[in-house]
């Protein structure tokens, strides 16, 4: 048993049916069973009994009135004739209107009526686009989750059997116990890991319920194909398309028209009024009259308002401003529109991007734990590198599932800013030729984008061509080449090459000797009494004195007389010596702000004298008198 269904379980789940519960299925029980389109059908329907209400103004109106009752008439001229008048009555009279011209405001309520309810279709069909898509994302975000359970499974099952393995070395012998807590610790990360897609899970299945109305059934449910055949072949044709088909740019068209005709229907108050009006009246033993009385009529009316406040201007310029403001909305979903069919494209391109890139990251992965594990094997690698290495596996796995999902979804994204109905383009039967051409074409525009230039011919890059940055650098010998800082210095015979500073100096007879003033001097250059040149000199030795000819140079291995004792100088004195010779004779005022860096110098070396005591009896220790005297003088010998 999966992950995923195990996982369904602990949620108390059901799955009720063995079928398939596809996409498209989950889709139609959407658009019949949810609440919102139920309240969209109800108001179309209310919107079409406002257009029967605008047909019903061309019609006449009938009108019937009448009374009944008792009346007693006692007045003078009754007293004097003694007549009491005292008795019954009834009246009956029935109106008949027809209007013959309002200044076509019943034209226009008619047409906005329809307009209207032409409108709140648009808008139903919003709810539909946007229930379908929603739906859809709900669908494949479970489907997604559920692989990622999988893997996060997979993953925890493998690091945990690794764990199993070093602990055991460990028990035997043969392994590290700081490879059984490393192998804990991506233990420890991988059950994280695994949590948290469990909750991305719940969270799923929650919205999913939510919105469909029922649990998902996670044993049935069938990953949709990718729709290559809904992508179009470029983006002008998605935008063309979504200009055109999107409900949200034909409802916008719809309010403009029903703005424009509002503001014509208040205008017609400015004209008159003409009506014809039919009447019958019926009268019995009515204000003192006995008998029946019977009136018929047919009148030609006429009502004209020829004031009113101002207000059927004040009405006008309302509507007026809302025809403007319906325009400038227009305009703004015509935008809006656009910008989310470009991003859908790019979204469409930068998935499949991601894809390919994905799919090559985890054939790396795979290579590359493979390599791992061989090295393994004969001993040349660790078993948590190993474990690593099959962890950056799972990791590619991870991206590319979700790079997988999230490119489906772009792609109905795309067809829901085209004004697709998803419901009725998904699973659509389209030809073999059809696929395998859309298939090609989609594939192809992704391969064109990741196509980069591997080699530059040097025409190309004299036009002015970026190169690339992280190429090698061109092998010519122009000074003006941009060397790679981390390459070693290339070999040069000049007097400009770039030497390493840490090699050993080249020997060279016409320069000056580079070398450590405390290193051993060649044979060739020891100097004698009888030279009369002096050799270089040594920094840590004594300057020869005037009138002293018992030695050439003071570069520590001249010859020296017998009975001669040499004195022997610690490197605090030879420091002495060598600021000394940094400073110039007399320095007037004018040149004291020139000797400023050597004045610090001279603070920085004389503050760390009492710190060189140890290194100076190190480096140059007291020779004694008769063993210094020995060794001179079997140098001379052998030199002669």
């Amino acid at each position: 048993m999966s992950a995923a269904l195990v996982f369904s379980t602990s949620l108390g789940l059901a799955t009720p049916s063995a079928l398939a519960v596809t996409l498209k299925q989950e889709l139609q029980h959407l658009l019949d069973k949810h609440p919102q389109l139920k309240a969209g059908r109800d108001n179309v329907a209310a919107a079409g009994e406002g257009v029967n209400f605008a047909d019903s103004l061309f019609l006449p109106t009938i009108n019937v009135t009448g009374d009944s009752g008792y009346k007693r008439i006692d007045n003078p001229a009754r007293r004097a004739t003694g007549d009491d008048w005292g008795r019954g009555f009834e009246k009956l009279t029935m109106t008949v209107t027809q209007n013959l011209f309002d200044g076509s405001r019943k034209n226009r309520d008619k047409d906005v009526a329809e307009l209207n309810h032409e409108a709140v279709r648009g808008t139903v069909e919003e709810t539909r686009q946007s229930l379908l898509f929603q739906g859809t994302n709900t669908y494949i975000d479970i489907i997604r989750q559920m692989a990622l359970v999988r893997l996060g499974g997979k993953s925890e099952s493998t690091i945990a059997y690794q764990l199993d393995l070093e602990d055991e070395r460990v028990k035997r012998g043969g392994g590290t116990a700081v490879d059984v807590l490393l192998s804990k610790t991506r233990l420890q990360r991988s059950k994280e890991q695994r949590v948290v897609f469990e909750g991305n899970l719940r969270d799923a299945v929650t919205r999913y319920t939510l919105l469909f109305g029922h649990p998902p059934d996670l044993e049935n449910m069938e990953d949709p194909r990718l729709e290559y055949e809904l992508v179009p072949k470029d983006i002008d044709v998605a935008v063309s398309a979504a200009l055109a088909a999107n409900p949200l740019i034909t409802n916008s068209n719809r309010q403009i028209d029903i703005a424009r005709l509002r503001q014509r229907s208040l205008q017609s108050d400015y004209l008159p009024r003409l009506d014809v009006v039919g009447s019958a009246n019926y009268e019995d033993d009515r204000e003192g009259t006995l008998g029946n009385r019977r009136d018929y009529s047919v009148t030609l009316q006429a009502t004209w308002n020829l004031f009113s406040g101002f207000s059927t201007r004040s009405s006008v310029a309302e509507a007026a401003h809302t025809y403007s403001a319906s325009i400038n909305n227009h305009l703004f979903v015509n935008r809006r529109i656009e910008e989310e069919a470009r991003l859908a494209w790019q979204s469409v391109l930068t998935a499949c991007d991601r894809r390919m890139l994905l799919a090559n990251a985890v054939s790396i992965a795979s290579e590359v734990h493979a390599s791992r594990v061989k090295l393994r094997e004969v001993g040349q690698e660790t078993a948590i590198n190993a474990l690593d290495a099959e962890g950056e596996v799972f990791n590619a796995e991870i991206n590319e599932v979700a790079a997988q999902y999230d490119e489906k979804l772009s792609i109905y994204r795309l067809a829901t800013a085209m004004g697709l109905n998803l419901a009725d383009v998904l699973e659509g039967e389209y030809t073999p030729e059809v696929s395998a051409q859309s298939k090609e074409l989609y594939t192809q525009r992704c391969e064109d984008r990741l196509k980069t230039v591997a080699l530059r011919s040097p025409a190309a890059s004299s036009n002015g061509a970026a190169d690339n940055p992280f190429a090698a650098p061109a092998d010519t010998n122009s000074d003006e080449e941009a060397a790679n800082p981390f390459a070693a210095p290339v070999a040069d015979e000049g007097d400009e090459e770039a030497s390493n500073p840490f090699a050993v100096p080249a020997k060279d007879d016409s320069d000056e000797d580079n070398g450590s003033p405390l290193a051993a001097r060649p044979e060739d250059n020891i100097e004698t009494e009888d030279e009369t040149e002096a050799s270089t000199a040594n920094p840590f030795a004594d300057s020869a004195e005037e009138g002293q000819d018992e030695t050439d140079d003071d570069d520590g291995l001249s010859l020296k007389k017998a009975g001669t004792v040499p004195k022997i100088k610690t490197l605090e004195d030879e420091l002495e010596e060598d600021d000394g010779s940094l400073r110039k004779p007399g320095p007037t005022s004018a040149d004291e702000g020139e000797n400023d860096a050597i004045r610090e110098l001279e603070s920085e070396l004389n503050k760390s004298l009492d710190n060189d005591d140890k290194l100076s009896s190190l480096m140059l220790p007291k020779l004694e008198e008769e063993a210094e005297t020995e060794w001179d003088d079997g140098l001379k010998s052998e030199i002669q």
